[in-house]
């Protein structure tokens, strides 16, 4: 009898975010947005087929980085060390980073134009080596912020769709309205909580990391959306701020990020609440994230606890709406 309920429930859900899922994508056609098919590794990264300068590759869309190549891949898009304009220090997950920047002729992504003359690039074999052994295939980048912001980027995180405004087939130039959407009727329709997401913007990388305020056992905190991170991390030396005791017996793995590789151990939250809205039990991973935590307090003089990732955006049926700052998750159902 429980089996059947609960298969039920799960068919309910399933055809309210198939609904739910039409409707937007209806909407956001009829302010020009383009549909782009993302599809999901099992690590629940979620990637894209790209073209640059006529060169083929698989790219993770990332909303905590810039768009970028591995650096060994230089010769494959036709890129010289000699064609570099310059260079940004950086830092991601697994430690700092230099990022050079190199003119680009042409990035397609699904048959669709996009107007961004210059990459970055650095070296990326800890995440592309983990996607590859956990995945079984090559990833050649990254798709960020800087094309994912000026399309006004829609992200569907349960159904894997990508909705880019001013995105045009690479067969008709014709201008594209740029104009933003608002879609808080519908979400609210559909029983989401809408989340207003504040930003932290690095202009010489064109970066803008969204961040979301958080709270556990009663203390407030700050996490960056990154749905380049296949799970859920908070900072290891925060841990105590926020009363959360680890087990030195607890059993540890290793992930990848931009700047290399690093140990991660899994915490079980009681309660994890995002903008004040409680989201019950969940597991998270502690990680040291001292040189991207370091380097953004350098910079902004922000503290930032953590990064959201893709089990929380995906759980929830996430949907990150990039030109309204705005973050709807379905919590309740």
């Amino acid at each position: 009898m429980n089996n059947v309920l609960l298969s039920i429930v799960s068919l309910c859900f399933s055809q309210c975010i198939f609904a739910q899922s039409v409707q937007l994508s209806k909407v956001l056609e009829k302010h020009q947005y383009t549909i782009l098919q993302m599809e999901k590794l099992n690590t629940g990264h979620q990637v894209v087929s790209t073209e640059i300068n006529g060169e083929k590759g698989l790219f993770v869309v990332d909303t905590g980085a810039i768009t970028i190549i591995h650096d060994d891949l230089l010769k494959k898009y036709h890129l010289t060390k000699a064609s570099k304009t310059h260079s940004v220090a950086a830092a991601g997950a697994g430690g700092l980073i230099n990022v050079d920047f190199f003119p680009i002729s042409s990035l397609v992504i699904s048959d669709y134009d996009v107007s961004i003359i210059k990459i970055g690039a650095t070296d990326l074999t800890a995440i592309t080596t983990g996607l590859y052994n956990a995945n079984g295939k090559y990833i050649d980048g990254i798709i960020g912020q800087d094309i994912l912001m000026p399309h006004g980027a829609v992200i569907n995180f349960k159904t894997n769709k990508l909705f880019l405004k001013g995105f045009v087939p690479i067969k008709n130039q014709s201008k594209v309205s740029n104009k933003s959407v608002n879609i808080d009727d519908l979400m609210i329709k559909h029983k989401y909580e809408a989340i207003k997401l504040n930003a932290i913007v690095f202009d010489d990388l064109d970066l803008t990391f969204f961040t979301v305020n958080i709270q556990i056992n009663g203390v407030n905190g700050m996490f960056i959306i990154d749905s380049g991170a296949g799970r859920s991390f908070i900072h290891k030396k925060n841990l105590e701020n926020f009363s959360i005791s680890v087990s030195k017996n607890s059993n540890t793995e290793t992930s990848s990020g931009a700047g290399g590789s690093f140990n991660i151990g899994s915490i079980v939250l009681p309660h994890l609440f995002i903008d004040q809205t409680q989201i019950g039990k969940q597991s998270v991973y502690s990680v040291d994230l001292s040189a991207l935590i370091g380097f953004i307090k350098d910079q902004k003089g922000v503290v930032i606890d953590g990064l959201l990732g893709q089990d929380i955006l995906s759980r929830y049926s996430g949907i990150l709406n990039t030109s309204d700052n705005k973050l709807y998750l379905k919590l309740n159902f």
